[in-house]
């Protein structure tokens, strides 16, 4: 009856995690950071490689079709998806759930088969090298590529006309995040053989074949690297294809884990699954091709993520003091996670832009770095090309994520220091004082040992500079704990408790055994200090 048909229904509930909305906050942070992380990336990539001729090749005319596809695909369903969390209710119309599902399934499709016109390009580059300019010209990338796009919006098409044709009874209950098009087909009430068929001769044309193809290229990669005589020819050989290697196995081993492995008792678990390979793989992309050295992109990731949070820890020190009665209602659970996935994102974001441009400069076959490790300074003297860029870019990161939340820090500390002084007492002044002591000692060494790193006259001797970097790098870190416990009333108290047998932990063996190792480590330390 036509009372029956889909068109019964003009609305859709997202299910999610309702039932856990504390673990829908958690994820709210972690998807904003990463669909930023993934917007940011991506965008820096296809602009790069517009702007840069020396990145007008075919292997980066795919990268960049791979990027919007990225970056179209999260954005398909991830602002809905997020907007969604804050609610208690999540719905969503019929016409956006239909294009919702419409361009993931079409997107991810196009993407399977882009990483086989990939893989294609890699064979023709390493097994027949002097027809490459032949066989990969401009045309035949742009064919490939509209053949991909192309094939996967057809398919999608498809697939979306056999299911919105079933008859769906007024169910409208979608236990997903999102309008994937498999939670969409329980719902409905009909004969779903038709689009089971579909589905499955779909997969194994565009989904197996490409794979196929992937894996059949590798093969007579291999082959033709194994060929060359020298180890350096075939570690250079290898190297123009590692990255793409790469994001084959992470997307290809996501969405087999997804659809290959046991059904879970807990839908919950398919939903993380999903969620990991619509959200968390196109922000990693980026990343793998770009940054040939992970060791750089994390220390200078991690070290930009040390200064916002310091920041954002002097300002939960400047409320303290200074607005207390407001404490509560200010820094709440919900604000601390913002601030600290923004300094992480920030941190992350940074490094990456500083990565992509490092690695993107001419090297002319230099490759020893006069360091311990792949400090980006160092890494930087070996570029045979224009590093103005580069030098611009790090002044500005510089300038923004380093000497701000150094000013924000002072600027917090005047306000601290004014607010203590006007404490009648000299008993409450050193109380006041005493909750920011530590976290003002390790500014101090944080951006002491940092400033006299980068602003001091050059060494002579670099053996110097590498010593100094070793300080700030290694032990910098190690006093962090010992500073915020040692100086802390209330670790001290804790400790105490624990050393006295205050904690009330004997019917708790493994709280027991962890409240002894916590015991030993703190005499180790009172020992040596």
């Amino acid at each position: 009856m036509e009372e029956t048909n889909h068109t019964a229904v003009v609305g859709y509930v997202l299910l999610g995690l309702h039932e856990h909305h504390g673990l829908e906050m958690v994820l709210f942070v972690l998807c904003l950071g990463i669909y930023c992380m993934t917007l940011l990336g991506n965008s820096l990539l296809m602009v790069l490689i517009m702007l840069d001729p020396r990145l007008h090749s075919p292997m980066y005319f795919f990268l960049s079709a791979l990027s919007l596809i990225d970056i179209c695909g999260t954005s398909s369903f991830m602002p809905l998806m997020l907007s969604n969390f804050l609610q208690t209710r999540s719905t969503i119309s019929f016409p956006a759930c239909a294009l919702q599902m419409y361009l993931t399934l079409a997107l991810g499709t196009t993407e399977c088969l882009l990483l086989a016109a990939m893989a294609y390009d890699r064979y023709v580059a390493i097994c027949q090298p002097l027809r490459y300019t032949e066989l990969m010209t401009g045309q035949m990338c742009l064919q490939m590529a509209a053949l991909s796009w192309g094939t996967g919006f057809a398919n999608s098409l498809l697939q979306s006309i056999l299911l919105w044709h079933l008859p769906f009874c007024g169910h409208n209950v979608i236990n997903h995040f999102f309008c994937e098009i498999l939670a969409v087909l329980k719902l409905a009430c009909g004969d779903i053989s038709l689009n089971a068929l579909a589905l499955m001769v779909a997969t194994a044309i565009l989904t197996l074949t490409p794979l196929l193809l992937i894996c059949l290229s590798y093969v007579l990669i291999l082959a033709a690297i194994f060929r060359v005589p020298s180890a350096a020819g075939r570690r250079k050989a290898f190297s123009t294809c590692s990255a793409h290697l790469t994001v084959v196995v992470v997307f290809y081993g996501t969405i087999s884990f997804m659809y290959l492995k046991p059904k879970a008792k807990d839908p919950n678990v398919d939903k993380m699954i999903t969620l990991f390979y619509g959200a968390v793989t196109p922000s990693l992309n980026p990343i793998i091709y770009s940054l040939r050295n992970g060791e750089m992109y994390l220390t200078l990731a991690l070290g930009t993520t040390e200064c916002l949070l310091l920041a954002a820890m002097a300002y939960d020190r400047y409320v303290a003091i200074c607005q207390p009665l407001r404490y509560t209602e200010l820094m709440t659970g919900q604000m601390c996670l913002q601030m600290a996935a923004l300094s992480w994102g920030t941190g992350f974001a940074n490094s990456l832009l500083q990565s992509i441009l490092l690695w993107h400069l001419p090297f002319c076959g230099h490759n020893v770095i006069n360091h311990f490790f792949c400090e980006i300074l160092a890494v930087l003297k070996l570029a045979c090309g224009d590093i103005s860029l580069n030098a611009l870019a790090l002044m500005v990161a510089t300038a923004i994520l380093t000497l701000t939340p150094l000013l924000l820090i002072c600027l917090s500390y005047v306000l601290i220091l004014a607010a203590i002084f006007r404490v009648p007492s000299a008993a409450g002044r050193r109380k006041a004082f005493s909750t920011c002591s530590a976290h003002l000692t390790v500014v101090v060494v944080f951006y002491g040992t940092i400033s006299f790193m980068y602003l001091k006259p050059k060494a002579k001797d670099p053996n110097v500079d590498k010593m100094i970097t070793l300080f700030y790098g290694a032990v910098t870190p190690s006093l962090n704990p010992i500073i915020y416990s040692l100086r802390n009333g209330e670790v001290k108290a804790a400790v105490t408790a624990l050393l006295g047998g205050g904690c009330c932990l004997v019917n708790h063996p493994k709280k027991a055994q962890l409240s002894s190792l916590v015991v030993a480590l703190y005499r180790i330390i009172q020992t040596v200090l």
